[in-house]
């Protein structure tokens, strides 16, 4: 860690989670769930500006064939 004033709230994090849809009923405050197929994401934004995105990945998800 460095102390760094000029560099906070520049900051990010992406957090892997098990279900990003139930990030609301946890009392996680984010954006809305951008579904990809593959993946779904959701931003927020902590009380510094940095950005922290929450990230599920769909075991399940094949791709498309030629």
């Amino acid at each position: 860690m460095a102390h760094a004033p000029e560099a906070a709230g520049q900051g990010s994090v992406v957090i892997g989670v098990e279900d990003v849809d139930e990030l609301a009923a946890l009392g996680v405050e984010c954006g809305s769930v951008q579904d990809y197929d593959f993946v779904k994401l959701s931003d927020a934004v902590d009380p510094e500006g940095n950005k922290i995105s929450f990230v599920w990945e769909n075991p399940n998800y094949q791709p498309p064939s030629d």
